[in-house]
């Protein structure tokens, strides 16, 4: 993705940004798999923000319990907003969530683009539970993804509905590799070049 966008990356794993084009914008980068035709149904998760008891965290089991989701909910928007005012985040540029959807077919690769609106974090509210899940809505246009905090992970998830995407999508052809290729500069032409690639994902970004 550094590569791609000419950015520089500042993270790795469990961080809250991941790359920063300078003066421009940072992104948490999300890596998921999708349906196999790329078209309908979920895709995998992607965690939003993962808690430990054993590390002086949220005893997420006592919440299930007793029932009392609202206030899990509310103690998880604490972690998010912790997450995002974090040192090492870039308060001064717009913030986005940048997903890679591979489909199963290996044909093309979708980039799925949110932009990251902190106050959001405050609109989130619990929309239905299960013993191992409190659902939640807000956050994301309703019917493009679902969002729920999962006991069993202790972490809050989100996966994506291909069908309901929308125009903060872009697609990547994919071609065939040889070993002895260079695979970044034969991803730039199969999907015309390095610069119209670039224009394609700021474009989206400048959209939202």
């Amino acid at each position: 993705m550094c590569q791609a966008i000419e950015g520089r990356g500042v993270g790795a794993g469990n961080t809250p940004i991941d790359v920063i084009k300078d003066d421009f914008y940072s992104a948490d980068i999300k890596s998921v798999t999708g349906s196999k035709n790329g078209k309908s149904g979920q895709t995998g998760e992607a965690s939003l923000g993962q808690n430990f008891l054993q590390e002086g965290g949220i005893d997420i089991d006592y919440y299930f319990k007793n029932k009392n989701f609202d206030l899990l909910l509310t103690k998880w928007k604490n972690i998010l907003k912790e997450k995002y005012n974090k040192d090492n985040v870039p308060q001064d540029l717009p913030m986005y969530s940048i997903w890679f959807v591979k489909t199963f077919d290996s044909k093309f690769i979708d980039i799925v683009i949110f932009k990251i609106n902190k106050n959001d974090i405050e609109e989130l509210q619990v929309d239905y539970t299960t013993d191992n899940s409190v659902f939640i809505k807000g956050g994301v246009e309703e019917g493009v993804a679902q969002i729920k905090l999962y006991k069993a992970k202790r972490r809050l998830e989100m996966r994506l509905y291909m069908k309901n995407i929308g125009e903060n999508k872009l697609r990547l052809n994919i071609p065939h590799f040889k070993n002895n290729e260079n695979i970044r500069e034969e991803l730039y032409k199969y999907n015309s070049s390095k610069e119209c690639l670039i224009n394609k994902i700021e474009n989206i970004l400048s959209s939202l």
